[in-house]
């Protein structure tokens, strides 16, 4: 999923939540079997079932567009309304999520205003 607006400068945000997991915490962490660079992301699979936690495919921005790790996530009324009876959402599975807070992991080509590193909110 990502979010846009209609000013030309402004970029794609993708919105899963790319994480890291220190050694210490990797013992403690119910995804510790996974690599200590994982792609996880809310998953919904038919409108009315829970959300999963689980890998998703690591997004590679395009032109304008840009990849966040994520710092923060929140569900907001608009996510519980997309899983509860799957309004706006295209297909299934889907990814939820539209509220983010994080640093830019990676950039597209194009892209002006940010650099890797750089603090964002969308």
């Amino acid at each position: 999923m990502h979010r846009e607006s209609s000013n030309p400068d402004s970029l794609k945000f993708f919105l899963s939540s790319f994480t890291r997991f220190s050694p210490a915490q990797q013992s403690n962490n119910p995804f510790s079997k996974m690599s200590n660079a994982q792609n996880l992301a809310a998953w919904i699979n038919k409108a009315g079932f829970p959300l999963e936690v689980k890998p998703a495919p690591l997004p590679i921005p395009g032109p304008g567009e840009i990849v966040v790790n994520n710092s923060a996530i929140a569900i907001n009324p608009v996510d519980c309304h997309m899983a509860d009876i799957g309004i706006f959402v295209k297909e299934f599975p889907a990814i939820l999520g539209n509220d983010v807070a994080g640093e830019v992991y990676d950039i597209g080509p194009d892209v002006k205003v940010f650099k890797k590193g750089d603090r964002v909110i969308g």
